[in-house]
């Protein structure tokens, strides 16, 4: 019931705050809500998509099962889930994902990122989404330390993403779904006292708090 509880209050919160604009004004970071699921699941029907969204090098048919849970999953707790929205045209650009968590005293975030349409992708929309993501999670929710992980192959995301200030950390093989396969993977970090020392923002408006950090 307690939790059951959270997750309403927390997505009444998300409905009531406003969105996140990037410095530049072109982007916009609102949370996900339930009108936006056709849109992203269009994005998920396109198999090359897939293999740079989940970072794995596989077959259609693997990729459209692992699309069905993950769509399955974000209907279900939609929590930590931020639309990407070209601001002057509200148009739909992708999504971001996030899940706080503490480790040692220390509040950690997962992060990970979805740039829809193939044609969207090489206007650096990625990186400028993720640095509003990045302030957000280290201005507003005192994350001390954001995680991501990627797939070796991938390296127009991990070019993304040393451009907000990510550093690789360490490379590592998991075994993917249903023990089909193996995939090499690059773990990249970025620490709140790096953010700081190399980053230079305005004063940011009253932030808004989207739900709670989840577990």
């Amino acid at each position: 019931m307690r939790s059951l509880l959270r997750r309403i209050l927390g997505r009444s919160r998300e409905n009531l705050n406003p969105p996140l604009l990037s410095e530049s004004g072109r982007l916009r970071l609102r949370p996900l809500l339930s009108q936006d699921h056709q849109a992203v699941a269009g994005w998920f029907a396109d198999s090359e998509s897939c293999r740079l969204a989940f970072g794995v090098d596989t077959d259609s048919e693997t990729l459209a099962e692992m699309s069905r849970e993950y769509l399955d999953d974000l209907r279900c707790d939609g929590r930590g889930v931020l639309l990407i929205e070209e601001a002057t045209a509200n148009l739909p650009l992708g999504f971001l994902r996030y899940k706080l968590f503490r480790k040692d005293r220390r509040s950690l975030a997962r992060v990970g990122i979805m740039v829809g349409a193939s044609q969207q992708r090489g206007r650096g929309l990625g990186s400028e989404a993720m640095r509003i993501l990045v302030r957000y999670l280290f201005e507003t929710r005192g994350v001390d330390t954001i995680e991501l992980d990627t797939a070796s192959f991938n390296l127009g995301a991990q070019g993304c993403f040393q451009k907000c200030g990510f550093e690789i950390i360490r490379e590592m093989e998991i075994i993917g779904l249903h023990n089909r396969w193996t995939e090499k993977r690059v773990i990249m970090r970025l620490s709140a006292e790096q953010w700081r020392a190399t980053t230079t923002v305005p004063p940011s408006p009253e932030a808004p708090s989207w739900g709670s950090p989840q577990n």
